[in-house]
């Protein structure tokens, strides 16, 4: 039974990277399931700049869902 499921989605231009980077590490070192997804050369404000990641996002917890 999975308690808890992260996605994170970040930017390597975005602010929050350094925040982000720290946040996925201190779950890992937690053994959280958790899965972390960067985007090289994207800042803030992805849905933008790469429109297909939410449905991306979508099919990912679809894929838990379904187990």
């Amino acid at each position: 039974m999975i308690l808890a499921l992260l996605l994170v989605v970040v930017g390597t231009k975005d602010p929050l990277l350094v925040s982000c980077d720290a946040f996925v590490a201190k779950a890992q070192e937690h053994d959280m399931p958790i899965t972390y997804w960067r985007f090289e050369g994207i800042g803030h404000g992805l849905q933008n700049a790469r429109p297909k990641t939410f449905t991306e996002a979508a099919q990912w917890l679809q894929h838990f869902l379904t187990k």
